[in-house]
């Protein structure tokens, strides 16, 4: 059996060329609140195979656009293009995502504190778009400009509920509209899985009624990590994290905790607030052929101000995964992950491509 066949064989259609890989999984399960979902999931990565020179451009960085489109029984759907794209030896680097939902939600409510069986559904359409373009202004820096659209369309909600009686910020849908900035400090190895090297990124949003906006608030995330090769691919992983927002937040745009890349082990969005600040900290170690073992911890806090941060309130989280390496060159890799929150209501498994951070 040739090395394409092996690929193919590996999940759903897997097509390999030089500097290209794409995979395209179809989806099907079952839930109440959507009955039947059938769809696809797609995500490829590329590099531009030649420079200015007209060689092998072995400098540029890989590319990578995601995919996901699907539809369910209840006429709900989903699709998402989010791509994050190098050009011209990683002189300039563009992220962008297109995409529309009409999805049935959950809230438990505002605060860190909340009570753990309240509960409530909606159902919310909005179509989003963000852009961000930046330029390489040193070896490792690169700065530009972003946008961010979203429009908010409330289906349905509980009767009775808080939404119905106006107790949730924008809790009547509205738009979201804002520019900003985006500032990188970038050395690592790998944009998929680093082994070595440092990320930092601040960008700020800022949503006017003069863009458009319903609401005026500002956003700011700071997003630092650093990766440590203790030996032989047995590797340390840090994260640092924070979104703080201030002025008229909706609830929709508040800061998140849970979901497969922040604080595993929580649905993402049961405990939400202004500002969110967590760590957390992985362990990767090779196991044998392209397979790998991860062990991770997390530690964080949602507040309605910055000053309320304390870490002694806050929530943990731990885990462990597997990884099976698609491309051992690019490293990029197949992830599964279980966590622990605390409470048994906090256990999630999460199924996906790439690391969580």
């Amino acid at each position: 059996m040739s090395a394409q066949q092996k690929n193919n064989d590996l999940l759903g259609n897997f097509l390999e060329e030089k500097n290209k890989r794409t995979i395209v999984v179809p989806s099907v399960y079952y839930l109440p609140e959507t009955n039947w979902y059938f769809g696809l999931a797609g995500f490829s990565y590329f590099k531009f195979n030649k420079n200015k020179e007209g060689g092998n451009d072995t400098i540029t960085r890989p590319s990578q656009i995601r995919m996901a489109l699907g539809y369910t029984l209840n006429k709900q759907i989903v699709f998402w293009l989010p791509a994050e794209v190098f050009f011209k030896e990683n002189k300039y680097r563009l992220l962008a995502e297109l995409g529309f939902y009409r999805w049935p939600y959950f809230f438990n409510g505002i605060g860190n504190n909340i009570e753990t069986s309240y509960e409530e559904n909606y159902r919310a359409s909005f179509p989003r778009a963000r852009l961000a373009f930046q330029k390489r202004l040193g070896k490792s820096i690169y700065l530009g400009p972003k946008y961010w659209f979203q429009y908010l369309k409330m289906n349905e909600v509980e009767p009775g509920g808080k939404f119905e009686n106006g107790l949730v910020p924008g809790g009547n849908g509205g738009v979201n509209s804002g520019f900003g900035v985006s500032f990188l400090y970038d050395t690592r190895n790998s944009v998929f899985a680093s082994t070595q090297g440092w990320y930092a990124e601040y960008s700020n949003l800022f949503n006017q009624t003069v863009f458009g906006s319903d609401f005026v608030f500002n956003t700011h995330i700071l997003d630092v990590r650093k990766y440590v090769n203790i030996k032989a691919n047995h590797i340390v992983a840090l994260q640092a994290y924070g979104k703080f927002n201030f002025g008229d937040v909706p609830f929709n745009q508040m800061s998140l905790m849970g979901g497969p890349f922040r604080m595993r082990g929580y649905r993402e969005g049961r405990f939400r607030d202004k500002h969110i600040a967590l760590m957390q900290l992985e362990y990767r170690s090779p196991l044998v052929y392209r397979t790998g073992l991860t062990v991770f911890g997390a530690y964080g806090i949602v507040g309605n101000k910055p000053q309320n941060l304390i870490f002694k309130n806050g929530k943990t989280s731990i885990g462990c995964g597997l990884r099976f390496s698609l491309d051992e060159k690019d490293r990029m890799h197949i992830r599964f992950d279980y966590a622990w929150g605390e409470g048994k209501e906090n256990r999630f498994g999460y199924f996906t491509i790439g690391e969580s951070f």
